[in-house]
C-alpha cells in the first residue's frame, strides 16, 4: 500500500492527503475514502495576521461548577483552585464576546505574545534564548545523542519512516529509539514517552529531552537504566507539535493547537490531543467549534500528527504510553464519559505512577475524550497515562530541568515494568509470528478494548489487575483460538504462547 503523501498546500495534489487520512481512517473503523473528501485544507493565500490569544479571569463563587460548564461548552480552562476564587481561561476574540454573552463579566490578565520576547525581557539575549530550546535545536540535541551514543540511540525520521504526510508546514515528525542493540529489531517491548502535543507547554520537551540524557548517559553505570535499556524498546518524541510549538516561540506563547486551516480560512488550528478516534463521537469530546482552543477537527484523525502517531504504534504496539502536559501536577488516567472495565486498576496505578513521578497521590480523569493516550488504551490495551507537570506553562528553565529531575523516577519504573501477561502468537504449522487481534470477557462482559500481537516476532505485553479472563486470539486466514487466564497476585508475569490454526 503506497501510503507516500503530503498534506495540501499550495503546489501539493489533493488526492495523497486525502488517500492517507482515509487509510487511517479505515484501519480505525470510522470511515470509508470518501468521507475525507469532506475535508480539505484551504489552498487560498494565508489570511492576515492573527490576533494573539488572551488569558482573562472570571470571578467563580460557584467554582469548580462553572469551570466543569465552559470546559464542556469548548472554552480553553486552566487549573486554578477553588478556595482562589476564581477561573482563568484563555480565548480568542470570539470566545471574549461568547462570555460577554452568557453575562460573564472577563478581566484581562495577559495578551499572548513570541515566547522570545518575553524570555529575553528576563535577560536572555541574543534571538534563540540558552535553556529553552527551539525546533531546530531540539531536532539537533536529538541527533546529537544519536551520534555521541550510536549503538544505544537512533534518531527516527517518522514521517519518512512511515511515508506520512508532513505537518501542515511541511515539517516532519521525529523521535528517538533507546534500545542495547539499536539498530536490530529485537523481540522486546515497547516504551512510549512523548511531549507537547500542545504547543505551548514547552515544560515537556524539556522533559523528554532529559529522559533521553539520563537513559543515554547512566547506560552500563546505573543497574536500573541498563535493565530497563537492555530488555525493552524506548521511544521519545519531545515535540508533537512542531508548527505550534514553533509558532509559540514567534508569535503567541499562548497557543495550544496546531496551524492547519480549514474553511473557515480565519479558524487556525486543531487541538491535537481532541483528535484521536477513541471518544471523538463522544458527548465529552472537544469542541466542533473551528474557533475553540479544543477544536477536534472536523474528523476523527484528521490531522496528519495524528496519522503518524497512528501509524507509528499500529508498527511498535507500544505496551505502555506516558504522554506529558502541562500544567497541574497529576497523573490522568481512563476516559472522561465512557466506562473503562477496568477503571479501578487504572486508577491505582495512576496513583502509583503519581508517586513515583513526586506528585503524591494526585489523579483524576481526564477532561476530555478524544485524548491520544486513551486511544492507546482502547484500540491497544496499552498501559496509558497523561502526565499534567510544573504549575506553569512556561516557567523558568531551571525550573523546568528540575520538574523534569522530580518526573525521573516515574519514567525508570515505567521503562523497566514488566506486563503481567505476555507471550507471542505464532503460525502451528510454520512457527512464524501471526499478528492477530486479541479479545477479553471478563466473566460475562467482552471488554470493547482489543489488543494485537506485532507482526514481526507476533509477540504482545498487556497490563492486566490479577483475575480470571477469557482470551480470544482471532487472525485472518487462522482458526480463532479461545484461552482461560489467570493472572495472580503475587506479582510474577503470566506467559501464555499462543499457536493459531490455519484455515
Amino acid at each position: 500500500m503506497n501510503r507516500s503523501t503530503r498534506r495540501i498546500t499550495a503546489g501539493m495534489a489533493q488526492g495523497s492527503v486525502l488517500s492517507a487520512a482515509a487509510t487511517i481512517l479505515i484501519w480505525s473503523g470510522l470511515s470509508h475514502p470518501a468521507a475525507i473528501s469532506q475535508v480539505t485544507a484551504s489552498q487560498a493565500p494565508d489570511p492576515p495576521a492573527e490576533p494573539t490569544l488572551m488569558r482573562v479571569r472570571l470571578p467563580a463563587d460557584d467554582h469548580p461548577d462553572l469551570a466543569l460548564t465552559l470546559e464542556a461548552a469548548g472554552f480553553d480552562v486552566l487549573p486554578t483552585s477553588a478556595a482562589a476564587g476564581a477561573i482563568d481561561l484563555i480565548v480568542n476574540q470570539q470566545e471574549l464576546d461568547a462570555l460577554t454573552q452568557m453575562h460573564l463579566q472577563a478581566t484581562l490578565v495577559d495578551r499572548g505574545r513570541p515566547l522570545r520576547d518575553i524570555l529575553a525581557e528576563q535577560g536572555l539575549i541574543d534571538g534563540v534564548p540558552p535553556g529553552y530550546l527551539d525546533l531546530d535545536e531540539i531536532l539537533a540535541a536529538m541527533a546529537d545523542c544519536a551520534a555521541a551514543k550510536p549503538s544505544i540511540c537512533e534518531l527516527v525520521d517518522l514521517t519518512e519512516r512511515y511515508q506520512a504526510p508532513t505537518t501542515y508546514e511541511g515539517r516532519h515528525l521525529w523521535a528517538v529509539r533507546i534500545s542495547d542493540n539499536v539498530n536490530v529489531d529485537e523481540d522486546e517491548s515497547a516504551l512510549l514517552i512523548v511531549g507537547d502535543h500542545h504547543a505551548r507547554e514547552i515544560v515537556t520537551p524539556v522533559i523528554c529531552l532529559y529522559a533521553m540524557e539520563q537513559l543515554t548517559s547512566l547506560y552500563g553505570i546505573d543497574p536500573a537504566v541498563t535493565d530497563a535499556v537492555d530488555n525493552h524498546e524506548i521511544w521519545i518524541a519531545p515535540t508533537w507539535n512542531p508548527d505550534g510549538y514553533a509558532y509559540v516561540f514567534s508569535s503567541d506563547n499562548y497557543w495550544r493547537k496546531n496551524r492547519v486551516r480549514y474553511l473557515p480560512e480565519q479558524a487556525v488550528g486543531v487541538d491535537q490531543n481532541r483528535n484521536y478516534p477513541s471518544g471523538w463521537y463522544s458527548s465529552c469530546s472537544g469542541s466542533s467549534d473551528p474557533y475553540s482552543s479544543t477544536y477536534k477537527g472536523p474528523l476523527p484523525a484528521s490531522e496528519s500528527e495524528t496519522q503518524t502517531m497512528m501509524l507509528w504504534s499500529v508498527d511498535q504496539r507500544f505496551s505502555r504510553v506516558i504522554d506529558y502536559h502541562s500544567y497541574g501536577r497529576e497523573v490522568l488516567y481512563a476516559y472522561r464519559c465512557r466506562n473503562h472495565p477496568l477503571f479501578r486498576y487504572l486508577e491505582s496505578e495512576a496513583a502509583a505512577l503519581a508517586r513515583s513521578s513526586g506528585y503524591g497521590a494526585s489523579i483524576r480523569p481526564p477532561s476530555a475524550d478524544g485524548e491520544h493516550y486513551q486511544w492507546q488504551v482502547f484500540a491497544r490495551i496499552a498501559h496509558g497515562f497523561l502526565i499534567e507537570t510544573h504549575r506553569e506553562f512556561q516557567p523558568s528553565y531551571s525550573s523546568a530541568v528540575a520538574e523534569a529531575a522530580s518526573l525521573w523516577p516515574g519514567i525508570l519504573e515505567m521503562a523497566g515494568r514488566t506486563a503481567s501477561l505476555y507471550g507471542h502468537v505464532t503460525d502451528a504449522s510454520t512457527g512464524m509470528p501471526v499478528a492477530a487481534r486479541i479479545r477479553f470477557a471478563i466473566g460475562t462482559e467482552i471488554l470493547r478494548e482489543q489488543a494485537q500481537s506485532e507482526s514481526t516476532f507476533g509477540r504482545y505485553d498487556l497490563f492486566l489487575p490479577p483475575g480470571q479472563y477469557r482470551m480470544g486470539f482471532i487472525a485472518d486466514g487462522y482458526r480463532p483460538q479461545g484461552h482461560d487466564v489467570t493472572i495472580e497476585a503475587d506479582g510474577n508475569p503470566t506467559v501464555l504462547e499462543v499457536a493459531l490454526e490455519p484455515r
